[in-house]
């Protein structure tokens, strides 16, 4: 892997991270037909490039929701926790991104070879028919939100069954052909929340995931940057700059626009995918 590679993989990822078309597909399909040899190591390393861009751009939002949490962990030793829990806003929320990263956290430690496997040999029948799935799940995500449309709930309507199930989506995408904000963003819209809270919600809880995966993962990114320091670093900037661009683009356009035209892209590129493997490969 040159550097070239690493930028191109890290625009790949950084874009298809936060747009909801399944970022591990796309790095897959490009290192695939481009013949590049993608490592867990760069996999981690770009994903660093990811939380360097949330942080900055959620940076506001970040300070307020630690401060509530610290806040809220004090109430426990006044008695309110609860009431505080119930009525402060930004309390609850942070507590709900906690609880809702359980889920890809348990997935992820009990079954990290499992899902490395899968990464360093993708099946692209599979990664095909679960990105048609991405595409199905998105549909129904904004038909179900229509529906409700005068009845969104904001954070405060949010209870810890709505964080466990899109928290259960994001450890779901774990699996090379589910995008992880399709999902969650999907799930919270089947929910009946408000389209930007759920997208804020959906790329909010990624970051301690994201972080959790490389503590895990730290002694491969030293190892990484050792051995492909250029590439690495490359993939790194381009990726946070694309997630920039990615998070930015897709929290304007979440409250008015709708989707669908994400799920008719993933029933492209995997119908695409299911083709190629069935008749060509």
């Amino acid at each position: 892997m040159n550097v070239f590679d690493g930028i191109l993989l890290g625009i790949v990822q950084g874009l298809t991270e936060f747009f909801p078309v399944s970022s591990k597909t796309h790095v897959i399909l490009v290192s695939y037909f481009l013949g590049i040899q993608m490592t867990l190591a760069f996999a981690v390393v770009v994903h660093i490039g990811s939380v360097i861009a949330e942080f900055f751009y959620f940076k506001n939002d970040i300070i307020r929701l630690t401060r509530a949490f610290i806040q809220s962990i004090l109430d426990v030793f006044k008695g309110r926790f609860r009431k505080e829990f119930r009525e402060n806003e930004e309390k609850k929320l942070a507590w709900l991104i906690l609880i809702g990263v359980i889920p890809a956290g348990i997935l992820g430690t009990t079954s990290k070879k499992f899902f490395e496997k899968l990464f360093s040999n993708p099946n692209l029948l599979t990664i095909g028919l679960l990105l048609i799935f991405t595409g199905l799940l998105l549909y129904i995500g904004e038909e179900v939100g229509k529906r409700i449309k005068n009845k969104k709930r904001s954070a405060k309507d949010m209870g810890i069954k709505d964080a466990l199930l899109i928290g259960i989506a994001q450890a779901c995408a774990l699996t090379p052909g589910i995008s992880r904000s399709g999902s969650t963003i999907s799930v919270g819209l089947i929910l009946g929340l408000k389209r930007e809270l759920s997208a804020r919600y959906s790329f909010l809880l990624s970051i301690p995931a994201i972080l959790g995966a490389l503590i895990v993962e730290l002694k491969e990114i030293t190892l990484g940057f050792w051995l492909m320091g250029g590439a690495y670093l490359g993939g790194l900037i381009a990726t946070a700059i694309a997630v920039y661009v990615a998070v930015r683009t897709i929290l304007k356009i979440a409250p008015k626009r709708s989707f669908t035209i994400f799920s008719y892209y993933c029933w492209i590129v995997g119908i695409s995918i299911l083709l190629y493997y069935l008749v060509i490969k």
